[in-house]
C-alpha cells in the first residue's frame, strides 16, 4: 500500500493510493487529473484506465463503468451535461452492442449499437408518442419494423432512409388499410386499399 504522486507529463498528475505488481504489469488505482481539467478515478494498468472507474469531463459529462486502454470499453452509463444518457455496452471508446439511449429532447431508444450508431434491432419512441420497433442499419430506420402514430395510424414493412419503402400494410385511423408497395413514403405500384 503506497500514496504517491505521479507526474503523466502533458497528460495530467496522478495521485495512486494502491499499486501491485504481477509479472512485469504494474496495476494500481488511482485519480488522475487531465491537462483539460477531467478527473478519472479507478483502476489503472500499465498507465492507462483499465478496469471499474468513473470519469468527469470538464462539461460536467460524466462517464462511469469499465474502461479498456483509456476508453470506455465493456458495461457502461454515459450522462451528459444536458439531460442526454446511455446505459450499456461499448467498444473502443463508442457504443456498441446492447444499450438503452435518452437524447437531449427526450427521444428514447432501447436496442443494439455497432461502432457508435444504432444498428441492428431497436425501439425508439418519440416524446410526442411515436413508436418505431424494428431494424436499424448505420443510425437509420431501415429494413423490417413497423411505426405507430398518436394519431391511430400505423404502417408494417419495409424501410430505407427512415422511409417506408418496399412492401407495407398502412392502417389508418378509420379503419381502412393499404397493403402495397412504396417508395420513399408513398405509395407506389401495385396495391389494394379496402374500407
Amino acid at each position: 500500500m503506497e500514496n504517491c504522486i505521479l507526474d503523466f507529463g502533458k497528460c495530467g498528475f496522478v495521485h495512486y493510493y494502491f499499486r501491485n505488481t504481477v509479472g512485469n504489469c504494474r496495476e494500481f488505482k488511482g485519480i488522475l487529473q487531465y491537462a483539460d481539467g477531467s478527473i478519472y478515478e479507478g483502476h489503472f494498468l500499465e498507465g492507462k484506465e483499465c478496469g471499474r472507474g468513473r470519469k468527469i469531463f470538464p462539461r460536467l459529462e460524466i462517464y462511469e463503468g469499465e474502461f479498456l486502454d483509456g476508453k470506455f470499453h465493456g458495461k457502461g452509463k454515459y450522462t451528459g451535461a444536458k439531460g442526454e444518457n446511455y446505459d450499456g455496452e461499448w467498444k473502443d471508446g463508442k457504443q456498441d452492442g446492447e444499450g438503452f439511449e435518452v437524447l437531449q429532447d427526450g427521444q428514447k431508444y432501447s436496442g443494439q449499437f455497432k461502432n457508435g450508431l444504432k444498428h441492428g434491432n431497436g425501439k425508439i419512441i418519440w416524446t410526442d408518442g411515436t413508436v418505431y420497433e424494428g431494424e436499424f442499419s448505420q443510425n437509420k430506420i431501415e429494413g423490417q419494423g413497423q411505426k405507430s402514430w398518436r394519431s391511430g395510424k400505423k404502417y408494417v414493412g419495409m424501410w430505407k432512409d427512415e422511409k417506408e419503402n418496399g412492401k407495407g400494410t398502412m392502417y389508418y385511423p378509420n379503419s381502412s388499410t393499404y397493403n402495397g408497395n412504396f417508395v420513399s413514403g408513398l405509395k407506389h405500384g401495385p396495391g389494394e386499399l379496402t374500407a
